[in-house]
């Protein structure tokens, strides 16, 4: 099964260049909230890889992610933040328990190697379930 890849952003242009960057090689889903994430999450899930936005109006990215590892615990998560503060990222990696944290904006070299060290997790994570 090809591993299916949700990136969650309230910013369009940024959902629309990775879409346009990744979306050849990867299984690619995209949504515009933390709701219509997890709406995503129960139409198409479960996903591979997880990418979030920190900050999004409604629900936050940590929010999303406590929602949506309920829902797909086996899933990795990724947050992508513009805010560059280091208790953002401490609060992704303690409370959301996230495998990478990238900062905004990143260059498709960097999301590359993070799809690809993620699948890499995933795989270990389920060998060992």
């Amino acid at each position: 099964m090809e591993d299916q890849i949700l990136f969650v952003d309230d910013e369009v242009s940024l959902l629309s260049a990775i879409e346009r960057l990744l979306g050849f090689d990867y299984n690619l889903r995209l949504a515009e909230s933390g709701a219509a994430g997890l709406e995503m999450i129960r139409e198409h899930g479960p996903f591979t890889i997880i990418f979030t936005d920190m900050r999004m109006p409604g629900m936050d990215g940590l929010e999303f992610i406590k929602q949506a590892r309920e829902m797909t615990p086996k899933s990795i998560f990724v947050m992508l933040s513009g805010n560059n503060d280091e208790k953002t990222e401490l609060d992704a990696i303690d409370q959301g328990r996230v495998f990478r944290f990238l900062q905004k904006p990143c260059d498709e070299a960097q999301l590359v190697e993070a799809i690809e060290a993620c699948k890499q997790q995933y795989d270990l994570g389920t060998q060992s379930s």
